[in-house]
């Protein structure tokens, strides 16, 4: 029992001497915690007030740096705006002093050139009064001697008794009497001086007399070709073919032809509102009817590359060829339409009816206007009016008719031949067709295309027939 009231004892002192060691520890504790807090609480306010003072040095610092940048800004704007007066001051004393100097040689110049105006003026004024009187002079002169020379024809036509057919011998005659008009006049000095373009004028036309030809010399000679609406229909179709392939009559018609197409142009630039219905552009039916050029092709070891390079720049540089209005070959496909229609055509159908109409048409406006060429204005009767009454056709309003009824032909022939070319392709067609089928019933082919059984003549059938076939089958 007393060990262990000493241990209980032992234990109970311990205990009481842990608990006055952790008391003493607490109050330590307590009194370091309270020390640290005051200490850090006044660094805090010390810190707090440091802050203070560092922002408002730097405010003060951005205060001051902002007033002396405002100042310099202001005094540099100063400066500039004094520059800037200065400157334009004496811009406008230097342009003052140019516009003044210029004005001075402007009035200088205005008065030197009211001077010289002055003076011309005064010349010309002189010289077209000694002009006007010299021009009345020789009007006054030639007006008296081309009365003269009335008086004189219409006694001398009295007196032979020509009176009613002079216009066709005058016509005929034409040419000489400018020749002759032309030597004359140059010989008269005071009308070269009144107006030497009227001695250049028929120098030119001696000069187209003796080069181009008149129109009426162009149609006489292709009149004396034979080649009309009557003649064509008596004569057989290898005749006509022969006449109208020959080199002469393609020349001559074509020289013709464009005289027409050239007389067309003029007429349109003299009177544009008589070519209203000419003025249609028929360039597509011209290419439609052209003849393909035909080209040679050259061997290729004669040609080297160079060349075949140099050739093919220039021809895409090359300008394309001008269409003629009036084709030859195609003029004369109307005269063969009208003479042997048979043999032109396949069959008629409704494009070949309006073909051999508009052919027909055609040649006859054309005839006219040859005959209006040689022969002068004509009469004819109008087929539009319901009464027959007789029009006269003058050249211009003929030339017109004629482009008309050119016009007309030239759709109908472009469509039939459009379609006389698709049925000639299937034709071919068909024929090759029916010479592969008819060669392998002769040469007894295989369906495989082969025969062991084939001669030399066989052979030589069956490479003509493949040539053919594919020369179809290409077309």
């Amino acid at each position: 029992m007393s060990i262990m009231a000493k241990a209980q004892m032992r234990l109970a002192r311990l205990d009481e001497m842990r608990q006055a060691a952790k008391t003493g520890v607490e109050k330590r504790y307590e009194n370091e915690r309270v020390k640290l807090g005051t200490k850090v609480e006044s660094r805090v306010q010390q810190a707090e007030a440091n802050r203070m003072l560092i922002l408002k040095a730097h405010r003060q610092r951005r205060a001051s740096m902002r007033d002396r940048s405002s100042q310099s800004l202001t005094r540099r704007m100063a400066r500039e705006s004094k520059y800037k007066e200065k400157i334009r001051a004496a811009i406008h004393q230097k342009r003052a002093a140019a516009e003044t100097k210029r004005l001075g040689l402007l009035e200088a110049e205005k008065k030197r050139a009211h001077a010289r105006v002055s003076q011309v003026q005064h010349v010309a004024k002189s010289v077209s009064h000694q002009r006007e009187i010299e021009r009345r002079k020789m009007k006054d002169q030639l007006e008296d001697r081309l009365q003269r020379a009335k008086k004189q024809r219409a006694e001398y036509l009295r007196q032979r008794g020509r009176l009613h057919g002079y216009v066709r011998e005058d016509r005929n005659r034409l040419p000489k009497q400018a020749e002759v008009l032309s030597r004359k006049l140059a010989s008269w000095p005071s009308l070269q001086i009144l107006n030497p373009n009227l001695i250049a004028s028929f120098r030119c036309w001696r000069q187209f007399l003796s080069v181009k030809k008149t129109t009426f010399a162009l149609a006489k000679a292709y009149d004396e070709l034979g080649i009309s609406q009557k003649s064509v229909k008596s004569m057989p179709f290898e005749q006509i073919a022969l006449l109208i392939e020959s080199a002469s009559t393609l020349q001559t018609a074509k020289a013709l032809l464009d005289r027409i197409e050239s007389r067309l142009k003029v007429s349109r630039v003299v009177s544009p509102a008589n070519h209203l219905s000419t003025l249609d552009n028929i360039d597509h039916l011209l290419k439609r009817v052209a003849s393909p050029k035909k080209r040679a092709t050259p061997r290729s070891s004669v040609r080297t590359r160079e060349a075949k390079r140099v050739r093919s720049v220039r021809e895409s540089t090359r300008s394309p060829p001008r269409l003629t209005r009036y084709p030859v070959r195609v003029v004369f496909c109307a005269y063969m339409i009208l003479g042997h229609p048979d043999a032109v055509f396949s069959g008629m159908g409704e494009r070949e009816i309006a073909l051999a109409k508009s052919a027909e048409e055609f040649v006859k406006m054309f005839e006219l206007l040859l005959k209006i060429i040689q022969e002068g204005p004509v009469q004819s009767s109008d087929k539009e009016s319901d009464s027959v009454a007789l029009k006269r056709c003058t050249f211009r309003s003929q030339l017109v008719a004629f482009d008309k009824a050119w016009c007309s032909y030239l759709n109908c022939f472009a469509v039939w031949k459009v379609k006389d070319a698709q049925s000639l392709e299937e034709d071919l067609v068909r024929a090759a067709c029916q010479l592969e089928a008819s060669m392998i019933q002769t040469c007894k082919l295989t369906p495989e295309g082969g025969s062991d059984r084939l001669t030399h003549d066989m052979k030589a059938i069956q490479h003509q027939v493949i040539i053919l076939v594919n020369c179809s089958k290409l077309s």
